[in-house]
């Protein structure tokens, strides 16, 4: 019996230590990487796991990855429930080779779009009005409060507080804040909009499901409406300026202007299947690209283009370029390819997740994220490590 007088000891300090970290109405500070159990308080999670810092979880409100939990003061290994606070992985020496998921989750539901205005600061959007927004790189996520509840399709900042998504049934929403307050602007249609592009805090394009074509030079104080092609559902766009741009759609239509989308103009695409994403990076050199693995590229601002030969792919659901020689496009069951020529050849990259990605974005040659079916986020710092 002496020999369990020690343990006893022990048991008891433990025991007595912890009473601040297991209680009722305490505040818990969390620092190890298995992480303690608060009840009634808030407890601060700094996972061992994590780099970006720290965030603030509160119900109702924004729950952030890898950060404070104050959720009925649960928190768990650095999980708190509701709001989920579990470190990612960041840069530097130890960083993860090619795509990783650098955090968990915020939430269960598609990610549709994803926009990012520097290596920090970025957002994603999807079903149910989520808007979720990250100022870490992309180690935490916080949930920011849309007003609507309609499906979100794109997403698109012009710095770190002005920017736009767009969605189901006319939907438009734009902050002036980051994301603290989103207010929606009237679309002057009721029609399914896909994508947002907008040139700077005043001049943008919008567009959609029968033709839809919206545009605004007042920051979306007022958006003129009218119907390009009414058959035709546009899925894509993007303008390099104020006046020249493109727009892809259904059975391979593309259409120019040249004059800020007074009026438009057919190329041929030399396809029937439908394109749902273009991107320029001049007014000479852009690609698309859509089902059945379509890829098309252009080097004379689409007076011609040219399919470009890919790994099999069902379909893909979108293409960043970073410069007229470096470029990603992502798809169903998790593709992922990148060209470091100009789309002469594309390499696959390995999806970690394997599950389908509808967006993606490089903020540079090295930094970018892609997201998709489940709540699947996606980062590299490598570019992508092909």
């Amino acid at each position: 019996m002496p020999r369990l007088k020690p343990l006893f000891v022990v048991l008891g300090v433990l025991l007595s230590s912890m009473a601040g970290l297991v209680g009722c109405g305490d505040e818990a500070t969390l620092t190890s990487s298995s992480g303690s159990v608060g009840s009634g308080g808030s407890g601060t999670g700094t996972d061992a796991g994590g780099a970006g810092g720290e965030g603030t979880a509160t119900t109702g409100g924004s729950a952030n990855v890898g950060g404070t939990a104050n959720v009925g003061g649960m928190a768990v290994g650095g999980m708190a429930a509701g709001g989920m606070a579990v470190g990612g992985a960041g840069g530097g020496p130890n960083a993860p080779i090619g795509w990783f998921e650098p955090n968990a989750m915020p939430l269960a539901n598609d990610l549709h779009g994803v926009h990012f205005v520097d290596e920090m600061t970025g957002w994603a959007v999807g079903p149910q009005g989520t808007v979720i927004n990250t100022t870490d790189g992309g180690t935490t996520w916080g949930v920011q409060m849309s007003g609507t509840a309609k499906i979100l399709e794109g997403v698109q900042f012009v710095d770190p507080m002005i920017g736009w998504a767009v969605g189901q049934f006319g939907t438009i929403i734009n902050t002036t804040d980051g994301g603290t307050t989103w207010t929606t602007q009237y679309a002057g249609t009721g029609n399914w909009l896909y994508d947002v592009h907008m040139v700077d805090a005043m001049s943008g394009w919008v567009i959609g499901g029968a033709g839809s074509y919206n545009k605004t030079s007042n920051s979306g104080a007022s958006w003129s409406w009218k119907p390009l092609y009414p058959v035709i559902y546009f899925r894509g766009v993007h303008f390099i300026d104020t006046m020249r741009g493109w727009a892809v759609g259904w059975k391979g239509m593309i259409v120019n202007t040249t004059d800020g989308g007074k009026t438009w103009t057919e190329q041929a695409s030399g396809t029937s299947t439908d394109l749902l994403s273009v991107q320029f990076v001049n007014e000479t050199t852009g690609w698309i690209v859509g089902h059945g693995g379509t890829v098309l590229h252009t080097t004379d601002g689409g007076a011609t283009w040219i399919q470009q030969s890919t790994p099999p792919a069902n379909v893909l659901n979108s293409v960043h370029f970073v410069d007229d020689m470096t470029g990603w496009m992502v798809g169903y069951g998790g593709s992922i390819f990148k060209t470091t020529n100009g789309g002469s050849t594309w390499a696959a990259q390995a999806n970690p997740a394997t599950k389908s990605l509808h967006s993606v974005y490089f903020v540079d040659s090295m930094t970018g994220w892609a997201v998709g079916t489940g709540g699947t986020i996606l980062k590299t710092v490598d570019g992508g490590g092909v």
